[in-house]
Formats: C-alpha cells, sequence, structure tokens
C-alpha cells in the first residue's frame, strides 16, 4: 500500500505559521546556522570552481578531439 501525507487546506496561513515556528526551533535546538556553515560554503566553492573550470578549459581548447565530448 502507498500512503500519501494530506494536509488540511482549512487554514493554510495556520499551516505555514507552524511550520515556520518548527524549522525556526528545529535550527535553535541544534545550534545551526540557517545559511548553512564552512562545509557547506566550501562544498559550493569547489563545485563552481570545478564547474566553471572545466567550462573554461573547453572554451580554451585544452581537451582535444572526443575528450571533450566526455569532459
Amino acid at each position: 500500500m502507498e500512503y500519501s501525507i494530506r494536509f488540511s487546506r482549512k487554514d493554510p496561513a495556520h499551516f505555514f505559521k507552524t511550520l515556520r515556528q518548527r524549522v525556526n526551533s528545529y535550527f535553535v535546538e541544534n545550534q545551526i546556522e540557517k545559511t548553512g556553515n564552512f562545509s557547506m560554503y566550501l562544498k559550493t566553492i569547489v563545485i563552481l570552481l570545478a564547474y566553471f573550470g572545466t567550462y573554461a578549459m573547453l572554451l580554451a581548447g585544452v581537451f582535444a578531439g572526443w575528450t571533450a565530448l566526455i569532459a
């Protein structure tokens, strides 16, 4: 059997208010920054550098022939 979660549509403002309060309390209780920590920033920088670095190398012609297809 497949179960699905359904929320009441009678008072959506109450639902979102409760959701926001619970999310905020989760971050406060676990002492987590909402905007992320050093680890997240580092991962983001590495991924963006890898993406744009590979794109720059493709434009510069570093990859020859068929290797450009898999890079």
